[in-house]
């Protein structure tokens, strides 16, 4: 709804930020209200801006912050602190997934439970 509201007001196409930040707004509001339930998901979105992959996590509480690799969950901050030390600027799609599968091993303990969704810009 708010992808189309955009597309009538402005005559353009919206922008993964600004969808993502109108999702934390929404998230964030529900933490106001009295007698609703608040939001007790973070959530991912992600796509394609300019031809540039964008990551974006929102939060409970409002908050939404841009990412080039992050994980929700389990064990989230020690995942995050292995992909910090092995990003590189620049991976191809290969480094990139076996950087993803290096990072879930370490909390994941059959690797049958892993599954991996790759975007690219073209498909």
């Amino acid at each position: 709804m708010e992808s189309q509201s955009f597309r009538f007001n402005m005559e353009d196409q919206p922008t993964i930020e600004y969808l993502s930040r109108q999702l934390a707004e929404h998230q964030q509001k529900y933490t106001q209200k009295p007698g609703v339930r608040p939001f007790g998901v973070s959530m991912f979105y992600a796509g394609f801006q300019d031809g540039q992959p964008k990551l974006y996590l929102t939060e409970p509480s409002g908050a939404h912050t841009e990412w080039k690799a992050n994980a929700i969950g389990r064990n989230a901050s020690n995942l995050r602190e292995y992909m910090e030390k092995k990003w590189e600027a620049g991976l191809d799609n290969e480094k990139a997934v076996n950087l993803v599968i290096e990072t879930l091993l370490e909390v994941v303990e059959d690797a049958s439970n892993i599954e991996i969704v790759v975007c690219t810009g073209d498909k």
